[in-house]
């Protein structure tokens, strides 16, 4: 199931919902939200964004350190 779970969030994470991985993965949307929060409490996956500066207004990207 995690591989499943990783796999489209590699895939298309920004368009994957829960449900829509649920679905694929035959398990209850609940169950992958547990399943992403366990696999980035254990370093297992890390889900962060690409901040695009052409389309950023100065002063608006957000910087934070990884844990």
């Amino acid at each position: 199931m995690d591989k499943g779970i990783i796999h489209l969030l590699q895939k298309d994470a920004r368009n994957n919902t829960t449900t829509d991985i649920a679905e694929a993965v035959d398990v209850s949307p609940r169950t992958v939200s547990n399943r992403i929060s366990q696999l980035e409490a254990d370093a297992a996956l890390d889900v962060f964004g690409i901040v695009d500066s052409e389309n950023c207004s100065p002063g608006r990207g957000i910087v934070a350190p990884r844990r």
